[in-house]
């Protein structure tokens, strides 16, 4: 199933985090990162029929709208199957969609479902491998940090630090950050701290600022998707009370 595809839940550093600190930055910090697609497509015939007849944008189109449950009822797993096909017919914004979905969610299994969480892994870097070969920056990124925690792919630091290197160099702003910590503490290469300077100036100049009025909007939307996350999957006993009264909040609401 098609899980929390448009979340970044962890940072770049430090990876990977355990559930509790995933809820912690949900419900405290909750900024999100959307992948490259239309998550306001709504469904229509004629584009489930340009889909049937194997366009790839329509796809993934699609796939979101199945998501989503924009114009028909939301039903993750055709969304999914449909992302796939889109991937399968070489478009690299699901490809990237596919990695992101399933290692946010191999990521979330983390603590209960060692064996699901290393599948979801795996499957995540097959995808962003595929994303990489399209040379998809945020996927370069996003494998980096695969190849540094030895999830999904054997660890290689070496391999880690390249593909970082080349994501800073196709200006993406985490890539260069994180770049700038890599020289820094020497991190699959040799300490640098002219390099780090560099890559610290640039992610300075590059950085993107969100408002306040755009983080208090994705922090709701990511903290509700969370608990629809928890509720339908983790174990009640790795639940806490308070989360359980935030889900059945949420539901009353949703009810109301």
């Amino acid at each position: 199933m098609l899980i929390l595809e448009n979340l970044i839940l962890y940072n770049h550093i430090g990876k990977p985090m355990k559930i509790l600190k995933i809820i912690f930055t949900f419900l405290f910090v909750g900024i999100s990162t959307m992948a490259n697609s239309n998550t306001n497509v709504i469904y229509s015939p004629e584009l489930h029929a340009k889909a049937q007849a194997g366009d790839a944008v329509s796809q993934l189109e699609l796939a979101n709208a199945y998501l989503y449950g924009n114009g028909i009822e939301e039903d993750g797993d055709i969304a999914e199957e449909w992302a796939i096909k889109a991937a399968e017919n070489d478009n690299v914004d699901a490809m990237y969609l596919l990695g992101e979905s399933y290692s946010t969610d191999a990521l979330l299994r983390s603590d209960f479902d060692e064996e699901g969480s290393k599948e979801g892994f795996i499957k995540a870097a097959k995808w962003y491998q595929e994303a990489v070969k399209h040379n998809h920056a945020e996927a370069m990124l996003e494998l980096s940090d695969l190849y540094e925690s030895g999830d999904g792919v054997p660890k290689d630091e070496k391999q880690a630090f390249l593909l970082l290197e080349k994501a800073a160099t196709l200006g993406v702003p985490q890539a260069m950050n994180k770049l700038r910590y890599a020289y820094e503490k020497g991190m699959g290469v040799e300490t640098d701290l002219e390099k780090a300077t560099y890559w610290n100036d640039l992610y300075e100049k590059n950085k993107v600022e969100i408002s306040r009025e755009e983080l208090i909007v994705s922090a709701k939307k990511d903290k509700e998707m969370l608990l629809e996350w928890i509720d339908e999957n983790a174990p009640e006993s790795e639940i806490s009370n308070n989360i359980k009264q935030q889900i059945q909040e949420l539901k009353s609401e949703k009810n109301k």
